[in-house]
């Protein structure tokens, strides 16, 4: 990882409180080195958002960009290109991360996370909720 990658990873981290210290209980199923098996899918999520770019057209501050932005995202009402509005569970920022038809929110471009997706990276299931988990934070 670059520095300015670590630079960026540990102050996003820092401004969702993630950063924690570890327990002085020994690691369980649900926890290890004190973060729980959803801060680490965040933490991860975190990574790959600096990673691939993302923050590139989705902003986490509430300002418009080439994308919407995720911060107060996750459990939203959005409204699509059909003229729908769908709420933005996880399953339907899934559906959008991975470029699914019926995601694209009106006002942006059309098919554009399916582009920028296929061309960092083919993401597993694992990276999708780690994403995920991470624009959930994002309030």
């Amino acid at each position: 990882m670059q520095p300015s990658s670590r630079i960026a990873c540990v102050l996003a981290l820092g401004a969702f409180g993630l950063t924690g210290c570890a327990s002085s209980q020994p690691a369980t199923t649900t926890e290890s080195f004190g973060f729980s098996l959803v801060q680490r899918s965040t933490l991860r999520g975190a990574q790959l958002w600096v990673d691939l770019g993302c923050a590139a057209c989705h902003s986490t501050n509430g300002t418009r960009g080439v994308g919407p932005t995720i911060r107060g995202l996750a459990g939203s009402r959005v409204r699509l290109r059909t003229g729908r509005t769908r709420e933005a569970t996880s399953r339907f920022l899934r559906e959008a991360i991975l470029g699914r038809p019926g995601t694209q929110v009106r006002g942006y471009p059309r098919n554009a996370m399916r582009e920028s997706i296929g061309r960092a990276r083919r993401l597993d299931r694992t990276d999708v909720q780690g994403i995920v988990d991470f624009i959930e934070s994002v309030r």
